[in-house]
């Protein structure tokens, strides 16, 4: 998260960001290489989390220096 912001977590299933991140890749590692599914990630903190009291939003800010795609390819 960006300096002055937090990260938000759930008591029973914890942090927002890393539930999404396991989730994501899990789903595509073996197809999307590792900035792609950043992306996605942030689409689904963005849309599918919020804090029971206020509402509250958290998008993640990602910094990248990689200098060519990352592919995982579990299993190969």
């Amino acid at each position: 998260t960006v300096p002055g912001y937090v990260s938000w977590r759930n008591d029973e299933c914890g942090s927002w960001f890393v539930k999404a991140l396991v989730d994501v890749m899990y789903e595509q590692a073996k197809t999307e290489h590792l900035m792609d599914m950043l992306i996605e990630v942030n689409r689904r903190v963005a849309e599918d989390f919020q804090s029971r009291v206020g509402k509250n939003k958290q998008i993640p800010a990602p910094s990248c220096l990689l200098t060519r795609k990352l592919y995982f390819r579990p299993g190969l």
